[in-house]
């Protein structure tokens, strides 16, 4: 259709096209919605430098033409903003990089508390389903059971609710009902509709959702508007006497009670750098896994890491005592270590751990004269003595001079 990337017509009119998006808060088709859509194309289709034959084709071209060029013209614009929101990733990603270099102690605070620690990604995600929610509390009785099949209402229940979901997870669809779960109670099934009922009072048939993957693949295929989903609650576990669930059915056991709890986030301080990348992308926080086999697998990494970092620093020992031959360095294989990381207050950074070494002397020389006022034998207590008074030199001394 005459597209020309090395043209300079064709890298002004992307260029033109990219501001626009940029000015317009124009990201993605599916997130800009129809509206702004058509703005969009129709500024793109105007502007210098659109090849001329895409122009006639789409003027004096048959009906199934224009549908190609329409089309051609979607996926260029498309590639625009992909290309335009790598650069923008890759940018940040550089300043992220440069900050981490110059600034090593710089600290974030979170922005504040959500149930999902992955929001943050999600909303920026194109996946958005609109679905009704209907949420059954067996502890209602006949007000949730069909009197005809015995079985669970679905729109003749009680508890009815409209949400849109943002990603094809178990975890969002609870997140979408968590605040009008009686408390106490937890979930215990999730069910999709699988076609529409032709009235409140039709069960309709309905596949049980029990991983991600089943939640993606039913949001794949189903075809039905409204788009249903059953979320079933575990029976109050404070009623006495106590009602048991009925019995699990044979594709697989209930969700455990505390499977949907709220997230709890966590800071690793071994990755610092990690947690500034993650603040300044925008990234959400760590999260404690849910799962036996999860928390399994993030303690492992976890001890690998730890396993690195003592190689390292068992090799930053070696190379810092290279270097410095004729220093008197102190590390955890050294007696002095021990008072060196009790100095209160305690050490902030590397010159103040190089100047405490003089104090850590001073003290250490207290605590020999401190004993050897004692006479032989000496005792635990006598050692404790001594270290308390070599302590007190120390802790005196290095106020002192921090003050």
């Amino acid at each position: 259709m005459g597209w020309n990337d090395v043209d300079p017509r064709n890298i002004n009119w992307r260029n033109e096209v990219k501001a626009w998006a940029r000015t317009n808060a124009c990201t993605g088709k599916r997130a800009a919605g129809i509206a702004l859509w058509r703005r969009f194309k129709t500024f793109a289709l105007t502007q210098a430098g659109f090849p001329g034959l895409a122009t006639a084709l789409l003027q004096s071209g048959t009906k199934a033409i224009k549908t190609a060029v329409e089309t051609a013209v979607d996926k260029v614009l498309q590639d625009i903003l992909k290309k335009s929101r790598d650069t923008d990733r890759n940018l940040a990603m550089a300043q992220v990089a440069n900050l981490v270099a110059a600034a090593p102690a710089m600290e974030f605070t979170p922005d504040g508390g959500s149930r999902n620690a992955n929001a943050t990604r999600e909303a920026d995600s194109t996946f958005r389903r609109s679905v009704r929610l209907f949420v059954v509390d067996p502890g209602r009785g006949a007000a949730v059971v069909d009197a005809v099949s015995s079985e669970y209402k679905w729109d003749g229940g009680p508890s009815q609710y409209v949400a849109v979901m943002k990603s094809a997870r178990l975890q969002e669809v609870v997140d979408k009902i968590w605040q009008k779960v009686p408390a106490g109670h937890t979930v215990r099934a999730i069910f999709g509709a699988l076609d529409n009922a032709i009235a409140p009072s039709i069960i309709p048939d309905a596949i049980r959702l029990q991983s991600d993957e089943e939640v993606e693949a039913f949001f794949e295929l189903i075809c039905s508007k409204p788009i249903r989903i059953q979320v079933i609650l575990h029976r109050d576990p404070n009623l006495v006497p106590l009602v048991a669930d009925f019995p699990p059915p044979e594709d697989g056991a209930y969700f455990a009670p505390g499977s949907f709890d709220a997230v709890e986030e966590y800071d690793d301080p071994v990755e610092d750098s990690d947690a500034i990348h993650r603040n300044l992308a925008g990234m959400a926080k760590r999260t404690f896994p849910r799962t036996e086999v999860a928390f399994e697998e993030r303690k492992l990494k976890i001890r690998k890491r730890i396993k690195r970092q003592q190689k390292l620093l068992r090799t930053m020992k070696r190379k810092h005592r290279a270097k410095f031959p004729n220093r008197d360095i102190y590390d955890s294989d050294r007696a002095e270590w021990t008072w060196l990381v009790d100095i209160r207050p305690k050490l902030r950074d590397g010159p103040e751990m190089v100047f405490a070494r003089g104090v850590v002397d001073t003290g250490m020389a207290a605590y020999d004269a401190h004993l050897a006022a004692i006479p032989l034998p000496h005792t635990q207590a006598h050692k404790v003595a001594a270290s308390q008074a070599g302590e007190a030199v120390i802790n005196a001394q290095w106020a002192g001079r921090r003050g």
